[in-house]
């Protein structure tokens, strides 16, 4: 059976730009915020450790590695 994925980069930009519709469309309905708030991404492939991509607080940046660092 062959397997099909997408590459990563393009399933991190599918995923933020999903939240963000997501906090938009909840933003534009009435009543209270129950989506939002900055978007936090990480990477998770398999055999391999969780590595962030974005995230809200950079107090230890110099252990958060990103996409453009891959490049």
């Amino acid at each position: 059976m062959a397997h099909l994925a997408m590459p990563l980069q393009d399933a991190i930009d599918l995923a933020e730009f999903l939240v963000d519709l997501t906090c938009r469309w909840y933003r534009s309905r009435l009543g209270a915020p129950t989506v939002g708030g900055p978007i936090e991404i990480a990477a998770i492939e398999e055999h391999q450790d969780v590595r962030w991509v974005e995230r809200k607080y950079d107090d230890h940046a110099d252990l958060i590695a990103t996409e453009r660092d891959d490049q």
